[in-house]
């Protein structure tokens, strides 16, 4: 999306705070700090949004564009960092939690998808994720073919959520253990004297040394 239009969204939802604010203004004014947000953190380019509004805050549609290829993991890992920003944001607002139709807000009622390109804007190889899509409390993976997106695998959010934990928790043993194996070398590595302990025991020695005339 041309970075111009992007700028003008996201401003125009962020004015929105400065107005009495409804449902929908409260909404769309959380959508426009996210998204300025994940642009500066992860270059994400907003490309689509909406929702469900009334008296209270229903449901959030969000699409972004990343600049990545990606395989199923690395999708999975984008999308649920995605999700789990936004909803940490959305339930730790004062402003929004009273107009939120359910608290905590869930995935649940978040539709939530990533667009994956190449820099230059083209589409991904076909061996690579295009399209990732939270909907319903399910994700789904697509890739492109000559006609359509195909998808080529589903699972849970929970399910997603969860493998994303199993890998950071590997990542910190992994990098615990590499930490208990750089201090295990250095404790078993000769130490050798300062230079200030070095001239110390010269001196001695020298005073030691019986000299003759």
């Amino acid at each position: 999306m041309n970075r111009k239009i992007t700028l003008a969204i996201i401003t125009s939802l962020l004015f929105l705070s400065s107005c009495k604010q409804t449902a929908s203004e409260t909404g769309y004014q959380a959508i426009g700090s996210y998204t300025k947000k994940a642009k500066k953190e992860w270059e994400w380019e907003i490309c689509g949004i909406g929702g469900q509004f009334g008296d209270t805050i229903q449901k959030f549609n969000l699409d972004y564009d990343v600049v990545k290829e990606s395989d199923v993991n690395e999708a999975r890992r984008q999308l649920v960092k995605g999700v789990e920003k936004f909803l940490s944001m959305i339930n730790q607002r004062e402003r929004i939690i009273p107009l939120l139709v359910e608290f905590p807000f869930t995935n649940q009622r978040l539709k939530f998808g990533l667009s994956f390109s190449k820099p230059d804007g083209g589409f991904v190889e076909p061996n690579h994720i295009a399209y990732a899509l939270l909907l319903n409390g399910t994700i789904s993976y697509s890739i492109t073919t000559p006609k359509r997106l195909e998808h080529v695998h589903e699972e849970s959010y929970e399910e997603a959520l969860q493998i994303v934990k199993n890998e950071l928790n590997q990542n910190d043993k992994s990098s615990n253990a590499n930490a208990l194996k750089d201090q295990s070398a250095q404790d078993k590595a000769p130490q050798h004297p300062s230079s200030e302990l070095l001239e110390q025991l010269q001196l001695q020695t020298a005073a030691n040394t019986p000299h003759f005339d």
